[in-house]
């Protein structure tokens, strides 16, 4: 363990660091938590920071940026609200309402933002939540608002036209979605969608937000991610895999077993220039997994189930030979004697 950050006592649901606003500030880790506040400390001297009120339910996902110089710490919670915060002072900025159901995520719109990875006057957030509406907001220092996802066809800014109430959700996924990502190399802006339909979905910016790649699971989907390298998507199942797609095709390439729970959480590692990356899962289980993108590798973990495979009918044989302990096999064998 290199770095352990201490202070709640309820469980942690999501984390994310701030921008670094120049190259001698420190960067400061936030978490979001059951107990409806964000806890955040020092990733320098790993002291506990500002914590974060104003939520009623569970502290779902939270996601920073840096926009017109300042850093904004943005949070969306079981209470269905999303809340714009200033990282630095800790004050309250906004409170955007739209959502009937709990919010489950968020993710930056990466069109809305500079070469530097910031906003310059404005950036926008896609929400998520668990009646499968997808919803888009524009968000600023001194305004935030709700705006038509349909709307967004490339990184024109976009202005506040329509009262609240009458933007309509994207609806693609039958019921809950659970992750949103955007792939930072992907021009389009496209975003993949994880859901508990057992669906995980590329939904078409250009198109309206139509759904042109639907990756059939057995159960929820619990989150989804890309490797910039190998192409692949990587999907986390609650039926405990992590599955490697072909996006192109729908091909499932592999599906790795190791976690003995539901898989909740994954993130792609980059390795060196051009090489495939790796993936690394979270799981109820309590432990962390890593697993190589790479074609030999893959091709090796295909190789190792085949034989699992072959050998588990031996196994099984064996098992229904011998179900008697040697003890029970040598007085079975006596009893049989004595009736001779």
């Amino acid at each position: 363990m290199t770095r352990l950050y201490t202070g709640p006592t309820a469980p942690l649901t999501s984390l994310t660091l701030s921008p670094k606003a120049s190259s001698s500030s420190e960067r400061v880790l936030f978490a979001g938590c059951w107990d409806k506040t964000i806890w955040s400390w020092s990733t320098v001297t790993r002291t506990q920071g500002k914590r974060f009120v104003g939520h009623n339910d569970f502290v779902k996902t939270i996601v920073c940026a840096q926009v017109a110089g300042t850093i904004l710490l943005i949070s969306g919670s079981a209470d269905a609200q999303i809340i714009v915060w200033d990282a630095a002072s800790g004050a309250k900025l906004h409170t955007l309402k739209g959502h009937a159901r709990g919010v489950l995520d968020l993710a930056i719109d990466p069109l809305s933002l500079n070469e530097f990875g910031q906003g310059k006057e404005s950036i926008r957030v896609f929400s998520a939540d668990s009646n499968r509406e997808i919803r888009a907001w524009q968000i600023a220092t001194q305004s935030s608002f709700e705006i038509d996802m349909k709307a967004l066809k490339d990184d024109t800014e976009v202005v506040q036209s329509a009262p609240q109430a009458s933007i309509p959700p994207v609806l693609v996924h039958e019921t809950s979605v659970n992750r949103l990502h955007i792939p930072v190399s992907d021009p389009s802006g496209d975003i993949w969608t994880a859901s508990s339909d057992k669906t995980a979905a590329h939904l078409v910016r250009s198109r309206g937000w139509e759904a042109d790649t639907t990756l059939e699971h057995p159960d929820f989907v619990r989150d989804v991610c890309f490797d910039e390298v190998s192409g692949y998507v990587i999907t986390a199942c609650r039926d405990e895999g992590v599955r490697v797609w072909d996006p192109a095709s729908e091909t499932l390439i592999h599906c790795f077993d190791g976690h003995f729970e539901e898989v909740t959480g994954l993130v792609v590692l980059s390795r060196k220039l051009g090489q495939a990356g790796e993936v690394v899962s979270v799981s109820i289980d309590g432990t962390i997994r890593r697993w190589g993108l790479g074609k030999e590798e893959l091709q090796k973990a295909k190789e190792d189930e085949r034989k699992r495979s072959e050998e588990a009918p031996k196994q099984d044989e064996g098992a229904k030979s011998s179900i008697l302990t040697e003890e029970e096999e040598r007085e079975l064998a006596e009893l049989m004697e004595d009736d001779e």
